[in-house]
């Protein structure tokens, strides 16, 4: 069975709204969970997604690593930021000649006062620890290796990922 991942990784709640409202091309966490079939027969994940939200990524990388039966996630063009951590949730991870990924630290907007940037500075941090533990669980390279990588907005080629 082939599931896509196409377009921007979002919440359940706010998908409709990108995809009914906004005419974009999304994927959220239940666009997946509700695809995984029921007898654990192996899936595809045709991923082609510039990413978007960490937190609806991470969960989608969590419930594949729960799944029963095997998973491919093929990237059919790019994986680029919140869709790299979807494809760390396979178990096997494969590209399509041409295709690339992308990682980089976490982005965020922020207002208020000093502590209030204190704060959001603090939530960068943690969720850069976190998706650079991600990439080490599946790689079993150290963290801190990715995130030296994530300093960087790392670019990658099929060679440059193996590697």
């Amino acid at each position: 069975m082939i599931i896509p991942v196409k377009g921007y990784i979002t919440s359940n709640d706010y998908a409709p709204i990108y995809r009914d409202w906004l005419g974009m091309t999304v994927v959220s966490p239940s666009d997946i969970v509700d695809e995984l079939p029921d007898d654990g027969s192996d899936v595809t994940l045709e991923i082609a997604s510039d990413g978007g939200e960490v937190d609806p990524a991470t969960e989608i990388c969590n419930a594949l690593r729960s799944y029963q039966g095997n998973v491919t996630a093929k990237v059919v063009s790019n994986a680029y930021s919140a869709a790299t951590i979807v494809a760390m949730g396979a178990n096997k991870v494969q590209m399509a000649p041409g295709a690339k990924m992308m990682i980089h630290r976490a982005s965020s907007d922020a207002s208020g006062n000093s502590h209030e940037m204190d704060a959001a500075s603090g939530m960068l941090q943690t969720t850069d620890s976190a998706i650079a533990n991600i990439y080490a669980a599946k790689t079993g390279k150290p963290a801190d290796d990715f995130l030296a990588l994530m300093d960087k907005e790392t670019w990658l080629d099929a060679d440059d990922a193996i590697n």
